[in-house]
């Protein structure tokens, strides 16, 4: 079995070129349904995708090049990139694991570049169709292939926790030291004196399940992201709503003879004012909708003008803030982030297949 898909057989190409489609839209449906991304999110998304792939398509040759040659200045300009793009990256406005996700990406890709120039110069990895291959052949079997796979995997979990609680231990009296500076929605250094003791978060098992099911559909206000963003859609709604009926009011005060909102001395602010309160049990009712209640049908109206839609946010933030508490992140998750997952990129193209070879589970690697 080679990994070139040029010598893949016309059904096996298209199989998995339709497998890759529904992937892909799998992903998009699910973040659309779960209201996390809005369409131009996805589209944006996309397009970014795409033409990173046809740039890496088009200079195939000369990336394959550098990221597999003993140049000694690429691992380190790969590096240098990495810490600037996530010292420069933007705080996002709420407590959302977005910033982490990105902290991630640039660390595997921060410890993919030296393992791969070390993975290519060895005599374990195969220099077809690419140098740097990691070899695999279907002669190897269905038990193990298994059998690498649980050990890839297994290998990978191991590694995280022990460095996360190594890091754990190590990175507090740094930061406490040289009073190193922290990002929103973190916790510095100054306020905990150590997370030796701090758990690990581990993978889920079985008998947890079921308990973790019942939170799966929860379709709505999830983040205070979301409520920030309904909140302000239902006010922009309602101004344009306003403007749109005070043009047809001046028309229609116009036509009748009777005084316009200058003549009666109010100007347009006043008058959107009292078109927000007018339509602040409309835009209630249809925040209500959700999965975050924003407010009670009942209750007796007690808020004046704007300052109800501003205090029944308020009352939303607090619900959702309850319904999803957040996770304690520290300062220190940055670096331990960025070394964490540098070494899962590392072991994932480097150590994990020298393993299959120590343990007879690799393939023999393909010299031409």
């Amino acid at each position: 079995m080679t990994t070139d898909p040029a010598s893949w057989s016309p059904y096996t190409r298209e199989l998995a070129i339709l497998g890759l489609i529904i992937y892909a839209i799998s992903i998009i449906y699910g973040r659309l349904y779960c209201g996390m991304h809005s369409i131009t999110d996805c589209v944006g998304g996309t397009l970014i995708g795409i033409s990173i792939w046809a740039i890496h398509w088009t200079f195939r040759e000369s990336f394959e090049y550098y990221a597999t040659s003993p140049i000694i200045w690429v691992p380190f300009f790969v590096s240098a990139m990495g810490i600037f793009l996530v010292s420069i990256m933007p705080d996002p406005v709420d407590d959302c694991p977005c910033f982490d996700d990105c902290v991630a990406f640039i660390a595997v890709i921060m410890g993919v570049s030296p393992a791969s120039i070390h993975f290519a110069s060895t005599s374990y990895s195969s220099n077809y169709p690419v140098p740097g291959t990691i070899p695999y052949s279907s002669d190897l079997g269905i038990v193990k292939s298994i059998l690498r796979l649980v050990l890839g995997v297994g290998t990978l979990f191991v590694w995280r926790l022990v460095a996360k609680k190594l890091l754990y231990v190590l990175l507090p009296p740094v930061y406490k030291l040289f009073s190193l500076p922290y990002r929103p929605h973190f916790i510095p250094a100054s306020t905990y004196n150590t997370l030796s003791a701090y758990p690990i978060g581990k993978v889920p098992s079985v008998i947890d399940l079921p308990s973790m099911s019942g939170s799966i559909e929860n379709i709505g206000l999830q983040s205070t992201m979301d409520v920030h963003e309904k909140f302000s859609q239902a006010a922009a709604a309602a101004q344009a709503q306003s403007e749109e009926y005070d043009g047809i009011s001046i028309g229609l005060r116009s036509r009748k003879g009777q005084p316009t909102l200058e003549e009666n001395g109010l100007d347009e602010k006043s008058w959107l004012l009292y078109e927000q309160q007018h339509h602040h049990e409309r835009d209630i009712s249809v925040l209500s909708n959700t999965t975050t209640e924003c407010g009670d049908a009942n209750e007796p109206e007690k808020h004046q003008y704007i300052g109800g839609s501003l205090e029944d946010q308020a009352e939303a933030l607090l619900r959702v803030e309850r319904m999803n508490p957040r996770k304690s992140r520290f300062d220190v998750d940055i670096v331990s982030k960025l070394v964490v997952y540098a070494g899962i990129g590392a072991l994932a193209v480097d150590g994990i297949p020298i393993l299959f070879a120590l343990f007879g589970l690799g393939a023999e690697p393909v010299r031409v």
